[in-house]
């Protein structure tokens, strides 16, 4: 962040033209011109697709809340086990649900991140639907409540994943909480995001694609910071 700057979340802005107005120590004042898009899009990708099937329920979000296919956004939590995986194959995993984030199971792992910190290896899930498709973020954390600590685990970078294909379903595409959590980003510290647009097979469209990805980004700097990067990983 550059000297002589401040940088702040503004919040309470209205659907469409908004205007802010900005005054410093001295009396100085600037002001610009703000367009505030509602959670469910578009922004630049054009009107919705149509027909749409909503798979909020079936993703674990429960019923949708409009025709959006909007839901109320949900927060989980698990552990990695320091025992053995459960599961066969690609199914096979050590994490494990935690139902209250304040205990410290027996078998609780600890993470090293990147920075050199060892912390308790606990997973806040915070799910949700943004631009009508439902995402994942997934990050270290200790606290036990739903107010996320920075300080806690995080490393300060975030991954994003992409799936592969190319279809066009008319629906939002389901997944899991578990889906997200993957040992290779979370165990070093990094924040880690899926979702179920930025998967070829489900829409196969770039531009809605990118337009999701840029509203997830921001949900996920007001929520929890301003990344130091960000990478992808993805294949087909």
């Amino acid at each position: 962040q550059p000297t002589n700057t401040l940088r702040g979340l503004v919040t309470g802005l209205d659907n469409g033209g908004n205007w802010l107005q900005v005054s410093g120590p001295t009396g100085y004042t600037v002001s610009q011109p703000l367009v505030n898009h509602p959670i469910a899009g578009p922004i630049l990708s054009g009107p919705h697709m149509t027909p749409y099937e909503c798979r909020t329920k079936e993703s674990g979000l429960g019923d949708p809340t409009d025709a959006n296919c909007s839901a109320p956004t949900k927060y989980e939590w698990f552990y990695k086990s320091s025992g053995p995986a459960t599961g066969t194959g690609a199914a096979a995993t050590q994490f494990k649900p935690l139902a209250d984030p304040r205990q410290r199971p027996a078998d609780l792992a600890t993470a090293t991140t990147i920075d050199g910190r060892s912390v308790p290896y606990i997973v806040r899930v915070e799910s949700g639907v943004i631009d009508r498709s439902i995402y994942r973020i997934a990050v270290l954390d200790n606290p036990g409540t739903e107010a996320f600590s920075a300080s806690e685990g995080w490393n300060g970078r975030l991954g994003v994943t992409f799936g592969g294909g190319c279809g066009t379903q008319y629906n939002q595409g389901t997944n899991t909480a578990a889906s997200v959590l993957s040992d290779l980003y979370l165990s070093r510290g990094f924040a880690y995001v899926n979702s179920t647009e930025p998967v070829n097979q489900q829409h196969c469209n770039q531009v809605l694609q990118g337009e999701h990805l840029m509203m997830v980004k921001e949900r996920f700097i007001e929520a929890y910071g301003v990344p130091k990067w960000t990478v992808g990983t993805g294949g087909s």
